[in-house]
């Protein structure tokens, strides 16, 4: 999965907003994978922890406010543990994932819960867009992305019979099997990221923690920093990496973004994902 990096978390000040970055990355991007961090101090007497960790093809972040230190890391790494336990199992880039052993077989017997539930919700988005949003994408992916490692398009004989692939009304799904259509793959890299950083917040819930953000490609909050002041992360500029075009305070929800800068497959970005 790659790193999206539509958003920087805010930890600084800026635009007038408590916690907004304004420019460059924030401290939760430049988090070291592995680490463990105290942070400042705040006005109610807690301080900000921060934990990192790698998956996703990215470095995950969490930033907890807490004035218990023991009790703030084993959230974070309870956190972490939890988002890449989801990593493990949708990568595209591990053998050993799911995904890649359904996309390889074609069918997978026994599909662990949290694969099931992905798919399932994947499946009710599919439905609710009339298929804009559909996992089995993966096909024209591929054949986009080789493509572009040429500086070329697909031709259009390439583009009907990857099309031909695609489907996700054609995916068997139950409890017990999922199967796959000759020729069909799926990606997750649309959803799994988004349902990681679910999972790590109530992994921190568990755990009593009440104020965090979290950053697993995809955003999510629990509670405020600080008393009155809200977590909040800047949406970059799509064409300036070093400029932010708004900032979102963070409500206890999670937010995400896209943008064709990030993957594209012409230098004019016409082509994107």
């Amino acid at each position: 999965m790659q790193r999206r990096t539509f958003m920087t978390a805010g930890i600084g000040a800026g635009l007038g907003i408590a916690g907004a970055t304004v420019l460059g990355r924030s401290l939760l991007e430049n988090a070291a994978p592995g680490t463990m961090a105290r942070g400042e101090l705040l006005a109610d007497g807690q301080r900000v922890f921060t934990g990192a960790d790698l998956a996703f093809g990215t470095t995950l972040t969490v930033q907890v406010a807490h004035a218990d230190e023991k009790l703030a890391t084993l959230a974070i790494e309870a956190a972490l543990d939890a988002a890449k336990q989801i990593d493990r199992l949708m990568s595209l880039h591990r053998a050993d994932s799911q995904v890649v052993q359904l996309n390889t077989h074609g069918v997978l017997q026994q599909p662990d819960p949290h694969l099931l539930q992905v798919i399932s919700f994947s499946q009710h988005l599919a439905r609710q867009t009339g298929g804009a949003f559909d996992i089995t994408v993966q096909p024209l992916w591929q054949l986009f992305t080789a493509a572009a490692a040429d500086g070329v398009l697909p031709d259009a004989d390439a583009r009907h019979a990857a099309m031909a692939a695609t489907g996700w009304q054609r995916m068997q799904v139950d409890r017990n099997r999922i199967a796959l259509d000759p020729g069909m793959a799926i990606t997750l890299n649309g959803v799994a990221q988004g349902y990681a950083v679910d999972l790590a917040r109530q992994a921190l819930a568990a755990r009593g923690i009440t104020n965090a953000l979290l950053d697993t490609g995809e955003f999510g909050a629990r509670g405020e920093k600080t008393t009155g002041a809200k977590w909040t992360v800047g949406v970059r500029d799509p064409r300036d990496a070093n400029a932010m075009v708004g900032v979102v305070p963070m409500d206890g929800r999670c937010v995400a973004t896209s943008g064709d800068y990030e993957t594209f497959f012409t230098p004019d970005y016409l082509h994107h994902h």
